[in-house]
């Protein structure tokens, strides 16, 4: 029985951290800064030697794919926000199922994990480094 209810913990503990440990693996928590973004733009361009009118052309590409991407951003945000609350809402509903006994060895194992599956960001509720400061 024992075996049976840490391993119902650990499955909570492990499927709570998987959207974000997934999500944190994502393109965009790996964007480079603006500077080397210009760096890696203006070296692609010399490869390629692209003129001065086709940098221009490219530079408004780019900045109109920007525009059209915000409004998607905005909504992976949300979701991801959105998942992260029924994922700390699951937890609050099984902790309640739990005996106080229970919940001190749910401390331990979650402080034994803490940081080896899902990073920092998810336990300590940092942003990452790329993430705009509310």
């Amino acid at each position: 029985m024992k075996k049976l209810l840490l391993l119902a913990v650990f499955s909570v503990v492990l499927c709570g951290g998987t959207v974000e440990a997934k999500e944190s693996r994502g393109d965009f928590d790996k964007r480079p800064s603006i500077e080397e973004m210009k760096k890696h733009e203006e070296m692609f361009a010399n490869k390629l030697g692209l003129s001065e009118e086709q940098r221009a052309k490219a530079k408004e590409l780019r900045e109109a794919g920007r525009k059209k991407m915000e409004p998607l951003m905005k909504q992976k945000k949300e979701l991801h926000e959105k998942m992260e609350n029924l994922r700390k809402e699951n937890m609050e509903e099984f902790e309640k199922i739990l005996t106080d006994e229970q919940k001190t060895k749910l401390k331990e194992i979650k402080k034994e994990h803490k940081g080896k599956h899902f990073g920092k960001r998810y336990h300590k509720g940092k942003k990452g480094k790329h993430d705009k400061k509310d």
